[in-house]
């Protein structure tokens, strides 16, 4: 069990931040006195936050941390640790800290990490440091909840009265102290889990039928899967013996040869010679080309690779070209931006590097520049600063001064307050003494009257003789409970038939009501002719036959939803196919349109075109050709040296200069003739060129015509009619959709009854079974009887039970009374000694009041010089203004102008540095690639690719020839096939021949035996075998295509049950399991839930029966007063759920009436009642941990009340004092009030709270023997 040990606190509310108090935590009592202000309640405060991490009422913005402004720092430092033992014993500590800043006008609050040290085996182990963790583990260690430490063993006393708040807040305080909270929150939890499960069986018992249907399914397919197997066997069987039959008619034809038979034997025995060597030849042949494939396909392969290798070579060089044109931009850019001239033109490589490097001497110039200003302004701040310091250095020496006298007055002003207040609460005189000294005489005499009084009274005569009536009816009642045992027993049978008879009356009423209220809804259901003994049955049909039925359904439209299954892949398919072959169409409209430069559809009329052109321009350029070759003739004749002549006229030339005029007139002819002639070759050349690729593209243009012209619409049609079919299958599966919805909320409607059928039918059982009951137990009682009633026996125990309730009533009240006379003695002898007591401190206060007086005018006359002395303090502060405000604007002024340069010579190094960095990244580029060789990359790369496509070229001519040989060697072997086949055809007929000359002339031989005269009956024979074989060869027609339609529903029989039905029985196992175990869970969560509930039910009546009952018993010893005789706490149920939620509200009795006692009592009732409550349920809540802090318990209470709440403590005290945990701290200013308690009795020491010279808080130990 846990106990606290000793607690230390630094820095909180009014404790010193920098020196440490410490107390010690004695057991059974702690005693802490003082007065009010000096910090008692801080301790309380301190337990609290160091138990559970909350801080007291009211201390937001770090109320709860000494003040940095007692102490004169920014920063203030809080501190709590305690010493305590776990609920098993283990020693711990607990340290938790808080940090207080101030900036300027804003206080910020931080908690610090704590820390939790645990001692074990002599060593120390730190469990934890988080915040977090340490709230909720506290609680954990100590055995009791955060609500029991924060509203009844550490009670703050601003909350103190909690117990008679408002009913919200007062509901909270006992849910948190009950834990209702979590335990509600499981039950709803497993209501939840219930609700679920219920959900997830509704959907396991719809696959469960599911399940349960198909497995049914399964076997039906399955023997129908066998039935077509057998007949399948069947029709194979018929068809083979008509093969059979058929076979024998079999007639081949072939092409008769005029060899020899033996020049035919000698053919064929060569033929497999020249076949191998051909089959030999042939597989080489395709080895070698299937090895040329490969290597043409490597080759294909390298030079892919090797061109997009190239490619991004090519990329590179086209990179490194635009990298040199943006070089060179930036570089005009920066030379225009920085004012550098010389770069404005054509930029090579020298000039780049000489940009380079004047705009990195730029750049160090001007950081240097930045650099020496930056140095040359903090050089005058400094001197400004040192100034500036010098001048707040006098002005905070005067301040201190002027501070320190301030807080000399404020320190002797609150000793004047508090020496004033001392002496206004001296409010002794000399006739106040005589006063006193009457009302000691006249206590005295009281209590001589009183003491008389109780000798008179004789209480304990009184008491002895209740005491004797009262054992007397408890003889008398012995009696009556052995007689009424006596005749319990002799009449249980009538007790059994009378309880049989209730509950058969019972069952008839709610037999009656069950029919009454469902008949007509069962009859329009399950038929007019049910009874209470037969609707079960007739329920079980009709629910059997709504099954079947909504699985007729069901199976109507699962054979549906299969026909649109099949027929939406067969649309799909044909959407495919349609789009298919309108990318095709597309494609092969895209290749004219690449290869012509028109649309397909003027395909044949470019061609045409192109033709034309073609045949125009070869027309041309050839009669150009003919005419250019006659002109150079007729040159060639003119420059001839032995006959030189005209070709055109043919007469020769004796003069030169006729031959050079003819030169000339003919070379400017070809001159003109080839300006003619311009580019028609090359328009020639192109317009083949074109027609070759128009021509090329026919093969796209056919397609594309075909496809639009025929296949495509094809397809469209084909499309709608499937669109067609699968709407009118959609609608009919819609249809059966209603049909099935129709026959299950028939169902439904059946089911939803189940419930009630189930209820009239055990009610109607039951009814039979208390009906034979009542028979047996009539014929028992008729032959039975006793003396005596136990009405008569009850109504007597009834009068003993009054008249004995009175007896101890009568004795009670003696016993008050007795109580009450001696409570009367005790405090009229406490009044007593209290008159002395004060009369002596009166005494004592006239001596004490004079000496204060003196004190005060002391304090005044001190106050006096130091205001004196902050007149002169302010006078210097005057004249070090004006001085502060020009070192302090010569300053600003220094750093405004330094901040100015610095900003603009900051901007243009910036400037300069991110031109140079641009610069710098632009040259790396360039600079990398030239580097890895980035042009000769490119070179190497063409080169290779050319030598690739030569090797490429070569291998794919090698692969043709080879397969034309390939081709040549097929060939061969298909001839020979022919041949040898065409050899064994004429072998076999020239065979066939011969048996056929065989039988004609056995045929020739029969007709020499006068065959003739048999021939009309062989003729009769064959016409009839004739019509034989037609019927065969139709019945054969019609099983082939019944056979070929079961071998149709075989497949779709096979694919459904592997599909669907393969694993139905597995499956169906699987779901029923599923069913029951979910079932078995619901189940078990609803016991474990309502076992839950109903203990949480009775831990709460318990608790509060236990609850009441110590306050019952605190409040007669302690409440002095005669109007309210008890107290309770009702907690009402505010809900009719299984799990209940309740509101309290405490109440007060008197002559048993009660009233809310909220609102109805006074101040002190309430704190009595708060304390009472407190106690109650620190005992009923607290075994694990017996502390308890009351702070200022006598609050409010007169002094009657505080006499008793004394006695009744130190009771309490006695009575737990040797639980080893138990721990009850009191504080109080009322010394009065410790001597009550007689703490002499429970403790060596307590601990006094009181102020220093600072004013801070001191905890301090003191001896008992100094109260009282």
């Amino acid at each position: 069990m846990s106990s606290i040990d000793k607690l230390s606190i630094l820095g909180v509310r009014s404790f010193d931040n920098t020196r440490t108090e410490v107390i010690a935590f004695n057991k059974p009592l702690t005693l802490i006195v003082g007065p009010n202000g000096c910090g008692k309640t801080t301790i309380i405060e301190c337990l609290k936050y160091a138990t559970t991490g909350d801080l007291p009422p009211n201390t937001k913005g770090g109320a709860f941390v000494h003040d940095p402004a007692l102490c004169g720092e920014k920063e203030v430092l809080a501190q709590v640790k305690l010493s305590f033992k776990s609920k098993t014993g283990t020693p711990m500590v607990c340290t938790r800290s808080l940090q207080l800043t101030v900036k300027k006008n804003t206080r910020t609050v931080h908690a610090l990490e704590g820390n939790l040290f645990m001692r074990k085996l002599g060593e120390k182990v730190s469990l934890s440091s988080r915040v977090m963790d340490l709230n909720a583990c506290m609680p954990d260690y100590l055995g009791v909840s955060k609500a029991v430490l924060n509203s009844v063993i550490f009670c703050h006393q601003e909350d103190s009265l909690w117990p008679l708040a408002q009913p919200k807040e007062l509901k909270e305080r006992f849910d948190a102290i009950f834990e209702a909270v979590k335990y509600t929150k499981a039950i709803d939890n497993i209501k939840i889990m219930q609700k679920t499960h219920k959900h997830k069986l509704d959907l396991m018992k719809k696959d469960e039928d599911v399940a349960k249907h198909n497995k049914a399914r399964a076997a039906w397919k399955k023997a129908e899967q066998a039935n077509l197997i057998v007949g399948d066997l069947n029709g194979k069987r018929i068809v083979k013996k008509t093969k059979e039959e058929s076979v024998q008619g079999l007639r081949e034809s072939l092409q008769e040869m005029t060899d020899t038979d033996d020049e035919l034997q000698r053919m064929l025995e060569q033929y497999d010679e020249r076949v191998q060597h051909y089959e030999a030849d042939l597989t080489e042949q395709k080895e070698a080309y299937h090895e040329m494939t490969g290597e043409v396909s490597h080759g294909r392969s390298r030079v892919s690779a090797k061109e997009r290798e190239c490619g991004s070579y090519e990329a590179q060089a086209e990179q490194y070209d635009r990298q040199i044109a943006s070089r060179e931009k930036l570089i005009k850019e920066s030379a225009r931006s920085h004012k550098i001239h010389g770069f404005d033109l054509e930029l090579d490589d020298g000039l780049v590097v000489a940009f380079m490097d004047r705009i990195t001497k730029m750049a160090r110039e001007q950081n240097a520049k930045f650099e020496r200003a930056r140095r040359e302004t903090a050089e005058e701040l400094q001197v400004e600063q040192s100034q500036l310091n010098s001048l707040n250095q006098e002005k905070t020496t005067v301040n201190g001064r002027k501070d320190a006298a301030r807080q000399t007055i404020s320190t002797n002003d609150r000793k004047i307050n508090s020496v004033q207040n001392e002496l206004n609460r001296i409010n002794v005189d000399e006739g106040a003494k005589a006063a006193l000294e009457t009302k000691l005489r006249e206590t005295e005499a009281r209590l001589a009257r009183v003491k008389t009084e109780n000798v008179k009274a004789d209480w304990e005569h009184q008491a002895h003789q209740a005491d004797l009536r009262l054992r007397e009816f408890d003889e008398r009642k012995e009696k009556l409970d052995a007689e009424m045992v006596e005749g319990t027993r002799q009449a249980s049978e009538s007790a059994r038939l009378n309880y049989v008879r209730k509950e058969l009356m019972e069952r008839d009423s709610r037999l009656e009501t069950n029919t009454g209220a469902y008949s007509e809804k069962l009859t329009s259901l399950i038929g007019s002719s049910w009874t209470p003994a037969t609707v079960e049955d007739q329920f079980q049909r009709t629910l059997e036959q709504k099954a079947e039925q909504v699985a007729e359904a069901e199976r109507q439209r699962d054979g549906t939803s299969r026909e649109k299954e099949q027929l939406d892949f067969q649309l799909n398919t044909c959407r495919r196919d349609l789009r298919t072959k309108q990318q095709a169409m597309k494609k092969a409209a895209d290749a004219v349109r690449k290869s012509c430069d028109c649309e397909p559809d003027e395909y044949m009329h470019n061609l045409h075109e192109l033709e034309e052109a073609r045949d125009t321009l070869r027309s041309d350029t050839e009669s150009m050709e003919r005419l250019n070759a006659y002109f150079d003739a007729c040159i060639k004749s003119a420059k001839d040296p032995q006959h030189p002549g005209c070709r055109t006229c043919g007469r020769s030339i004796s003069k030169d200069s006729e031959a050079i005029k003819l030169i000339e007139i003919l070379a400017k002819e070809r001159t003109k003739l080839k300006s003619q002639l311009g580019s028609a070759p090359q328009d020639l050349k192109k317009c083949e060129e074109d027609l070759e690729a128009a021509k090329a593209a026919g093969s796209d243009f056919e397609a594309w015509e075909r496809l639009k012209e025929k296949e495509i619409p094809a397809t469209e049609k084909e499309e709608r009619k499937l669109v067609e079919k699968r709407e009118a299958l959609i609608e009919q599966l819609e249809q059966q959709d209603g049909v099935v919805n129709e026959r299950q909320a028939a169902k439904r409607d059946v089911d939803a009854v189940s419930r009630t059928v189930q209820n009239i039918a055990k009610l109607n059982n039951e009814i039979a079974e208390f009906k034979a009951q009542v028979g047996e137990l009539s014929a028992k009682q008729e032959s039975a009887g006793f003396s005596r009633g136990l009405e008569q026996i009850q109504e007597e125990l009834k009068v003993i039970n009054e008249e004995a309730r009175t007896a101890k009533a009568s004795l009670a009240k003696i016993n008050s009374e007795r109580e009450r006379g001696r409570s009367a003695v005790n405090r009229l002898e406490l009044e007593a000694r209290d008159a002395e007591r004060r009369l002596s401190t009166a005494q004592y206060q006239l001596k004490e009041r004079r000496s204060m007086e003196s004190q005060i005018d002391e304090l005044k006359g001190l106050n006096n010089e130091q205001r004196e002395n902050i007149g002169l303090y302010d006078t210097q502060l005057q004249d070090l203004g004006p001085k502060l405000s020009q070192a302090q604007a010569k300053y600003d002024d220094t750093a405004r102008r330094g901040a100015d340069t610095d900003r603009e010579l900051q901007a243009q190094a910036n400037k300069i540095n991110a031109s140079l960095n641009q610069l710098k990244m632009a040259n790396q580029e360039i600079d990398s690639y030239i580097s890895r060789g980035g042009p000769e990359q490119l070179k190497r790369g063409k080169r290779e690719i050319e030598g690739l496509k030569k090797e490429v070229s070569r291998l794919e001519e090698e692969q043709i020839e080879i397969t034309r040989q390939v081709k040549q060697l097929e060939e061969h072997l298909r001839s020979h096939s022919d041949t040898r086949r065409s050899i064994s055809d004429n072998q076999r007929y020239r065979r066939d021949l011969r048996q056929l000359e065989q039988v004609c002339t056995e045929i020739a031989e029969l007709e020499t035996h006068n065959a003739e005269e048999d021939k009309a009956r062989f003729e009769a024979e064959g016409s009839r075998c004739q019509m034989e074989r037609n019927k065969l060869a139709a019945e054969q027609a019609t099983l082939t295509g019944a056979m070929k339609s079961k071998d149709e529903a075989l497949v779709i029989v096979l694919t459904d049950y592997d599909t669907e039905y393969k694993d139905s029985a597995r499956k169906y196992k699987e779901a029923h399991i599923r069913v029951e175990t979910t079932k078995a869970c619901i189940e078990d969560l609803g016991r474990f839930g309502g076992a839950l509930d109903k203990a949480i039910m009775k831990y709460h009546s318990v608790k509060m029966e236990e609850i009441n009952r110590i306050i019952d018993e605190l409040w007669r010893k302690t409440y002095q007063g005669t109007d309210v005789d008890t107290i309770r706490i009702r907690s009402e149920s505010e809900t009719q759920k299984a799990n209940k939620s309740y509101n309290y509200r405490v109440c007060m009795v008197k002559q048993e009436a009660e009233m809310d006692m909220r609102g109805r009592c006074s101040a002190g009732q309430k704190v009595l009642a708060s304390i009472i409550i407190r106690l109650a349920l620190a005992e009923c809540f607290g075994i694990n941990c017996g502390l308890l802090a009351l702070d200022e318990p006598t609050t409010n209470l007169d002094r009657d009340n505080i006499q008793a709440l004394a006695r009744s403590l130190a009771e309490i005290i006695e009575s737990r004092k040797q639980q080893r945990n138990f721990q009850l701290i009191v504080i109080t200013h009322d010394e009065e009030f410790l001597k009550f308690m007689d703490c002499g009795e429970f403790a060596d020491v307590y601990w006094r709270v009181g102020r220093s010279a600072n004013q801070t808080s001191r905890i301090e130990r003191s001896s008992i023997n100094e109260v009282g």
